[in-house]
């Protein structure tokens, strides 16, 4: 089933359109492919995001390894199809 949703995905979207839960589950598992930075920050009304220094202290993203966390997600969706690369 994943592996149709994901031909489906990249049929009908841009190589260059990337699926970020992935990487989000990357991150809140603590993996080395996601760079983190302490930063204070405000939200507007519309929900907007910006740097400012009577903000919040939050823990952003600021960096990723999509290399590498390319190979780790290729070699977890081989392990779960029974493929070997």
């Amino acid at each position: 089933m994943l592996a149709a949703h994901l031909d489906r995905w990249f049929d009908r979207f841009p190589a260059t359109a990337f699926q970020h839960d992935a990487l989000a589950l990357a991150a809140a598992l603590q993996l080395p492919y996601v760079g983190f930075a302490r930063e204070r920050v405000v939200l507007d009304a519309l929900g907007r995001m910006t740097a400012a220094p009577e903000g919040h202290v939050v823990r952003l993203s600021v960096s990723a390894d999509y290399r590498a966390f390319r190979g780790w997600l290729a070699r977890g969706f081989d392990a779960a199809l029974g493929r070997n690369r």
